[in-house]
């Protein structure tokens, strides 16, 4: 997502590494070709003056995997695919991501990697 002011020159990237959200690139193949802090600094460079860029890792904790997607559906992150899944994929999903990172209390976790960037066009 690229946010952009008419009256200031900035733009405001807002992505994730390419850890993206960990634990689902593992259960659900489809996830989209994040880039690292490093490369999208190395990208932008050529046409954008870097004037700050951080990342970070943001950790939460869910009751259960259905949780976790009510949650991810709630924030809008899940736009790969229109298509819905069935009964048998939904339980299917749940039983692998809480078999894989259920803690010993039952919750399982959710981690973001977001990498925030503002960036000034060269010349400006």
């Amino acid at each position: 997502m690229v946010r952009a002011s008419r009256t200031v020159p900035f733009r405001l990237p807002g992505t994730a590494d390419n850890r993206g959200i960990l634990g689902l690139q593992y259960i659900r193949p489809e996830t989209l070709p994040y880039r690292s802090l490093e490369e999208l600094r190395r990208t932008l460079s050529g046409v954008y003056q870097i004037v700050y860029s951080r990342e970070e890792i943001l950790h939460f904790t869910f009751p259960s995997p259905l949780d976790v997607l009510k949650h991810l559906q709630a924030t809008g992150v899940t736009g790969l695919r229109s298509r819905k899944w069935t009964k048998g994929q939904l339980e299917d999903f749940c039983q692998r991501y809480h078999r894989q990172y259920a803690a010993q209390d039952g919750t399982v976790p959710l981690t973001y990697h977001p990498i925030y960037m503002i960036c000034k066009k060269q010349g400006k």
